[in-house]
């Protein structure tokens, strides 16, 4: 009998991997700022039941990342993981931002928003891979 041996793509860690992965946060970063910004115009204005802010932050978020990667990813390859470790420095940066700003992080935070934005920079980064041309 022969044992068919998996054969692993080896990824190297190159320059063009950081690249991509910081101009796909800081992207996204910026677009988000620039949404919360429009959403919170908004709030000012019209009366919006908190029950509605969560939901409409985590769509900003999704949306943030995906044209992050749209834009950020140069080199169209292994996307997942560009997208994952995009999704986790996003997240960081933007706690940071916020903190900064001075909008207190809620008691509600923990590790899911950091595993929600890996996940979602992980499916982000693979649709962003698969779309578009080719480098």
């Amino acid at each position: 009998m022969k044992i068919n041996q998996l054969k692993m793509k080896k990824i190297s860690f190159d320059k063009s991997i950081i690249t991509d992965t910081l101009k796909s946060s800081i992207i996204a970063l910026v677009i988000t700022l620039l949404c919360v910004l429009i959403f919170g115009i908004i709030l000012k204005f019209v009366d919006v039941p908190s029950n509605v802010i969560k939901p409409i932050n985590q769509v900003i978020k999704i949306i943030s990342l995906l044209t992050g990667c749209l834009i950020g990813f140069k080199n169209k390859s292994i996307g997942a993981i560009k997208g994952g470790l995009t999704g986790v420095i996003y997240t960081l940066l933007s706690m940071f931002i916020f903190l900064i700003i001075g909008v207190k992080l809620n008691q509600s935070f923990n590790w899911i928003d950091i595993l929600f934005g890996m996940v979602i920079g992980v499916i982000c980064g693979i649709i962003s891979v698969n779309t578009g041309k080719r480098a």
